[in-house]
Order: C-alpha cells, then sequence, then structure tokens
C-alpha cells in the first residue's frame, strides 16, 4: 500500500485526491482508503470494487481524524501525485493538477510501504 504520514497528530481530513499517468487507468479491483489516528488501528473511509480509475480521482469522505492515510488496491496502481484536504479546505472539485492553496499536504513522490 502507499502510505502518507500527515503529521504526529491527528489532523482531519475530508477528500483525497490522486493523480495518475495517462498510462495507469483503467478498472482497479477493490481500492481502499484508510486512515489512523494512532498508527496501529485503519479505518476504511472508502472502499470500491471495479473503480475506474483515471488521471484524475477526487474522493470526498465524511470528515476523519487521522495521523495516516494509506492506499490499497488488489492490484498494482500508480499514483503520481496526492493531495489530502481538511475537511472545511475542500469544496467542490479539485483536479490534480490545478492550485489549491488550502491544501494541508501534498506528496509528489511515494514510497511503497
Amino acid at each position: 500500500p502507499y502510505v502518507v504520514t500527515l503529521g504526529s497528530s491527528a489532523t482531519a481530513v475530508g477528500a483525497v485526491v490522486m493523480a495518475a499517468d495517462a498510462t495507469a487507468v483503467g478498472t482497479v479491483d477493490n481500492i481502499k482508503i484508510q486512515v489512523t489516528a494512532d498508527g496501529t488501528n485503519w479505518q476504511t473511509v472508502y472502499s470500491k470494487n471495479g473503480y475506474t480509475w483515471k488521471q484524475s480521482n477526487t474522493f470526498a469522505i465524511n470528515p476523519v481524524a487521522a495521523t495516516k492515510v494509506r492506499i490499497i488496491s488488489a492490484q498494482n496502481i500508480t499514483i503520481s501525485e496526492l493531495k489530502v484536504h481538511k475537511p472545511a479546505e475542500f469544496s467542490g472539485t479539485v483536479t490534480a493538477t490545478g492550485t489549491n492553496t488550502n491544501k494541508l499536504m501534498e506528496v509528489l513522490l511515494f514510497q511503497n510501504a
């Protein structure tokens, strides 16, 4: 899975935006977005089987406190960019290549944990 650390104290998360390379689009089996506030107990905040993976993928979630966010799928997926937004900062559509001055965090390169 891809794992991103947001900080040592839990922060409210309201949306996750992921970008993929044009060659990486297609159907993804069993994609999950999970969060943890304590680094041990993970909570699934989004799950779908047969998700159509696009160049820009926006997942609005119910606000939840987290210190880490991880992305899991049944197959390998390529994520070139990820943005995590606080609930109050996410309104409407956010594109993965656009500019949002209210970003909580932006990770351009991942480590596959």
